[in-house]
């Protein structure tokens, strides 16, 4: 079973043109820590590889400086957010995505490193990763993004006194906080059949078509779409508000410079036909005067 969880966190006052490439408008970069863990001794996944290597290109597709690891360890964890929050300090936009094995003790959720064997509750502190401390090192990034795929379906919590809860700890819910579970705290989601879980593969799809697509309405195309594929089984959840809008990619500008040539020529044409239609007139009214004047001429000639 698989639990993903998507957390955005921080302001969202970007414009969309800001957000659209790896520098925008405003100079912000854009930076992802991408993790996979798929060989635990005990309870090995099959999903986590793939899913991890398919959003990092996604990702990198749309201008994000991607670091990803694939079966990392407590000390590759520790190492990589030490550089990504040095990288996020100074992002407009962080992001981290990690799969593999996740459990909630006394409703704190934790990411499982592959080398992790906790006997007790007093050894989650040294062998896990907090989910609120990967949150904390991303700094000072203008928008923080999270997204949290973790089985839950494993034995390491089953000695702990308070490790029995199903499915992952509800989120702490904030102004300008977005989050996004594959499926509602306290329930399982499935693993699925294919090479990504029905929520990973949802969620691919929107990314990789999210041109002009605002956040919320990618994440009730992703709930439409898991529901879909699970039979109405699971049905992701979301969690807290934004404070604007977020695009992962801006829709690209109307080219109208062909409709503004055709403007500006209308508009010489019309210049052109206004002076014709004047000096025509003009024309006109010399031509009138000088036969009044040659008609008074030979009257008084006669």
């Amino acid at each position: 079973m698989i639990i993903f969880a998507l957390i955005f966190l921080g302001p969202l006052a970007l414009s969309a043109d800001k957000l659209a490439d790896a520098k925008g408008a405003g100079g912000e970069s854009r930076v992802a820590l991408v993790i996979g863990n798929t060989a635990y001794p005990s309870g090995a996944l099959a999903n986590p590889k793939n899913d991890a290597t398919a959003v990092a290109a996604a990702l990198k597709k749309m201008g994000f400086d991607v670091d990803l690891k694939l079966n990392a360890s407590k000390t590759d964890i520790d190492s990589m957010l030490s550089r990504f929050s040095l990288k996020a300090d100074k992002a407009g936009v962080a992001m981290v995505f990690y799969a593999g094995h996740g459990i909630q003790v006394g409703g704190i959720n934790y990411i499982v490193p592959i080398d992790a064997a906790p006997q007790s509750e007093r050894d989650l502190k040294r062998q896990m990763v907090k989910m609120d401390d990967v949150i904390e090192d991303m700094g000072n990034a203008k928008v923080r993004l999270v997204f949290f795929d973790a089985c839950r379906d494993n034995p390491i919590t089953r000695s702990f006194s308070r490790g029995g809860t199903r499915g992952m700890a509800p989120p702490v819910e904030a102004t300008g906080t977005l989050i996004s579970f594959s499926t509602k705290h306290g329930n399982t989601a499935l693993d699925g059949e294919g090479q990504h879980s029905p929520y990973t593969q949802a969620l691919l799809s929107e990314l990789n078509g999210s041109e002009g697509i605002e956040i919320e309405q990618m994440l009730r195309r992703v709930q439409q779409g898991v529901r879909k594929a699970t039979n109405g089984q699971q049905e992701p959840w979301r969690y807290g508000s934004l404070d604007g809008d977020f695009y992962f990619k801006a829709a690209n500008p109307v080219d109208n410079s062909k409709a503004q040539q055709e403007l500006v020529e209308r508009a010489v044409q019309e210049s052109i036909k206004r002076s014709n239609e004047k000096s025509a007139l003009e024309r006109a009214e010399l031509q009138r005067t000088i036969k009044a004047e040659q008609d008074e001429a030979l009257r008084r000639a006669n």
